[in-house]
């Protein structure tokens, strides 16, 4: 059953999360994780400021402990728990960068997932054991007895979970067992409704900040009359049932609201950005097609990778133009450098003969490092083994048709076997924190904010999982536990604790291993080499991070095209004749020059540039005083512009000797061969930015593959031409 109560929390982020797609920037696995941080973090704040109200009623002699507690229940908890949702968000958000890169729908999102986890920490503490007190329910799910109430809980099953709009974890009875309900999961809701004011207050500009204050009041008051009207359910008064009343009707669609107002805020925002960066906008969205068809199209080259190139170039980008105008546009350069690179990189490949199935499996075996899992192995397997017993107690013994296993754990020797795998848990747990807080000085370099705001995440849930044991142990040794008549369902999480066995709370915490487990660096950097996850902050670092593997094939299918003759690549004149020019094919040429032109071009068979004009050609090419490079995506209207040149359309310049078209400058050799000049999409470079680039190329991009760069003076002492090589190579120059 615990299982089902998990999946009704999880299904429900995943709606808002699945609606949120088309402007969400962070991941769904950052989402999922973010429901972790609910049960281990905010959870966990809660019950500690709960701890503190507890002892400071305990302290004061004006008042009966179980009176203060009861009122507690509806004037400190409401407020407690709704500000526990939004602290990760909040604690998050202090960093500028985290802040600005995020949407006011990724706080939505983000605030419904920590709202559905702390709601989860809730019924789980409560209901952890009731497998043994379960009963079938004839048309599905479970049912607990409610004594002498006239009601039931009811526990859904997965059909009705799947079947439910943002269902809660538990549901109830009537007097007649025959009349299940299952309402709207109020936690999820409230920290939905909660986390777009937590947006607005991060975000927002001016006095517009101050309205973000209004959704956190609206939350922490709904979430008041639930809890009062709970406590005093024998007279309620009439005004008090009837706000009630209208306030429930309203939270079902409350949510869906407040992420439809994100969202609409979020659209405006990103195509703003967009007018103002128009190098971020691939070439048919330029001509005003909309980037979700252009995306689309692109997506379908070669399943799976272009989609999983697609959906998360979409997200990279978004991550820019959120943070466009809301901060110093020098924080922005790299993260503008990787999404325009990515732009160039898509749009030179964005065709079907560029994807070739069995050319990707061959580099993937080819680049991925031997025996991989030598030293990541242990990362994966430990947190596994030791949360074995508790899945197997929390897990699978949940259900009424397994309670002998549960029952197993909770005699005999079953609890010490599971406190000892609670002690081991929790050193793992010490050791993955201190990974953590290592990685963060690398990640923090990174352009890109999520990967930052994951290893946070991951440090919450580290720290509330182990202040979670302390509690337990507090809660169940501090010898005067709070009176058992406050200790009902809308009782403070401090009550649940304290009336939970410890053997099980420490069961529960060993689960927090799942969100800590972090394999480093990810496959993308893996597969890009050494070189670039030394330099975290870089635009290489940026796009490995958000594009992962396929972003590497990606680049790779770029260069392979390039190689291959393909016109999106770097060039397809990289193959050479034997006079040195590039070789004829489709709109390669080569043409033939009219008799009338003016300058060297008139009569003969006019060629495309020789190959070491290109990025590709450039391992292999001559490097000289004076060179130039054919920009990646441009080499079709370099054909172009020699067609026109052999048309007569170009303007002939005696003084250089050279023809203008375009707004580009050729010269023409003897032999018929053209080679560019200056112009847009065409790079000047010396001897050391061309030997660079040269370098660069032979090692594929990968820096720690070209000793060379780090050794030689030529390169040791011009940083600025390795730089502006590798810029070249990553198409993302100028």
């Amino acid at each position: 059953m615990s299982i089902i109560m998990v999946a009704a929390a999880i299904y429900g982020v995943l709606q808002l999360a699945l609606i949120a797609s088309p402007v969400r920037s962070l991941r769904l696995s950052t989402v999922m994780l973010t429901v972790a941080v609910g049960v281990y973090g905010s959870g966990v704040v809660a019950a500690l400021i709960e701890l503190g109200y507890a002892h400071a009623v305990e302290s004061s002699a004006t008042q009966p402990l179980v009176e203060a507690m009861g009122r507690g229940s509806y004037t400190v908890v409401p407020v407690v728990e709704e500000l526990a949702k939004l602290t990760p968000l909040l604690l998050a958000g202090l960093n500028m960068k985290i802040r600005y890169q995020l949407g006011l729908t990724d706080y939505v999102v983000l605030g419904a997932a920590t709202g559905a986890g702390l709601g989860l920490y809730e019924v789980l503490l409560s209901h952890l054991l009731d497998a043994q007190r379960a009963a079938p329910y004839p048309h599905g799910g479970w049912m607990l007895s409610g004594g002498l109430s006239f009601s039931s809980t009811y526990i859904p099953d997965l059909h009705t979970v799947l079947t439910t709009w943002l269902p809660a974890s538990l549901g109830s009875l009537d007097l007649s067992f025959t009349q299940p309900s299952l309402d709207t999961n109020l936690h999820l809701a409230w920290g939905a409704i909660g986390a777009l004011g937590a947006g607005l207050l991060l975000r927002g500009r001016g006095w517009r900040r101050l309205l973000g204050l209004l959704p956190i009041a609206y939350a922490m008051g709904h979430h008041t009359l639930v809890n009062y009207t709970g406590s005093h359910d024998a007279h309620p008064p009439r005004w008090i049932t009837s706000l009630l009343g209208t306030a429930d009707d309203l939270v079902t669609y409350a949510p869906l609201i407040c992420l439809a107002i994100a969202m609409a805020l979020d659209y405006a925002q990103l195509q703003r950005s967009k007018q103002a960066m128009p190098a971020v906008l691939l070439n048919t969205e330029r001509t005003g097609n909309a980037a979700i068809g252009t995306l689309t199209t692109f997506s379908s080259r070669c399943l799976p990778w272009t989609a999983l190139i697609a959906l998360r170039f979409a997200r990279m980008r978004r991550s820019l133009l959120y943070a466009a105008g809301r901060t110093d546009p020098d924080r922005l350069e790299l993260l503008h450098a990787a999404v325009a690179g990515t732009v160039a990189r898509i749009d030179a490949v964005n065709q079907d003969k560029m994807w070739d199935s069995g050319r990707i499996r061959a580099y993937l075996k080819g680049a991925r490092p031997s025996r991989p899992w030598r030293r990541r192995w242990p990362l994966l397997a430990v947190p596994v083994i030791l949360m074995l017993p508790s899945l197997l107690f929390l897990g699978l013994g949940s259900f009424t048709s397994t309670k002998g296993l549960q029952k197993h754990f909770t005699t005999g020797a079953g609890p010490t076997f599971l406190m000892w795998f609670g002690i081991a848990g929790l050193v793992w747990a010490l050791i993955q924190l201190a990974l953590l807080l290592w990685a963060l000085r690398t990640t923090s370099r990174q352009p890109l904010a999520e990967p930052q705001a994951v290893l946070r995440l991951r440090v919450f849930t580290a720290v509330g999982s182990i202040l979670t044991t302390g509690l337990l142990l507090a809660a169940r040794y501090r010898g005067t536990p709070l009176n058992g008549d406050v200790t009902d369902s809308l009782a403070m999480l401090l009550a649940a604790l304290e009336n939970l066995e410890l053997y099980a709370g420490i069961a529960l915490t060993i689960l927090a291993l799942a969100a800590l487990i972090m394999l480093f660096p990810p496959g993308g950097l893996v597969l890009a080499g050494g070189g670039i996850l030394a330099g975290a902050a870089s635009v290489e670092a940026a796009q490995a991070a958000a594009l992962g593997t396929a972003g590497v094939l990606m680049m790779a299918q770029g260069a392979h095209g390039a190689d291959d003759g393909g016109e999106g690549g770097q060039s397809s004149g990289s193959s050479g004749t034997a006079d040195g020019s590039a070789g004829s094919g489709p709109g390669k040429g080569p043409w033939q020059a009219t008799d009338d032109i003016k300058g060297p071009a008139a009569g003969k068979q006019l060629r495309f540039p020789n190959s070491r004009h290109t990025v590709s050609g450039s391992k292999s090419g001559e490097v000289k005083e004076s060179n130039s490079v054919i920009l990646r995506g441009q080499e079709r209207e370099v054909a172009q512009d020699v067609s026109d040149i052999a048309q007569g359309r170009a303007k002939y310049i005696k003084d250089t000797d050279r023809y203008e078209v375009n707004g580009r400058t050729y010269g023409v050799e003897p032999s018929g061969t053209v080679y560019p000049d200056s112009g847009p999409g065409i790079a000047k470079l010396d001897r050391n930015e061309y030997a660079a680039l040269q370098q660069i190329t032979k090692a594929k991009g990968d820096i720690s593959a070209a000793p060379q760069l780090t050794r030689n003076p030529r390169f040791t002492n011009n940083p600025e031409a390795v730089q502006k090589a590798l810029k070249i190579y990553n198409g993302i120059y100028p």
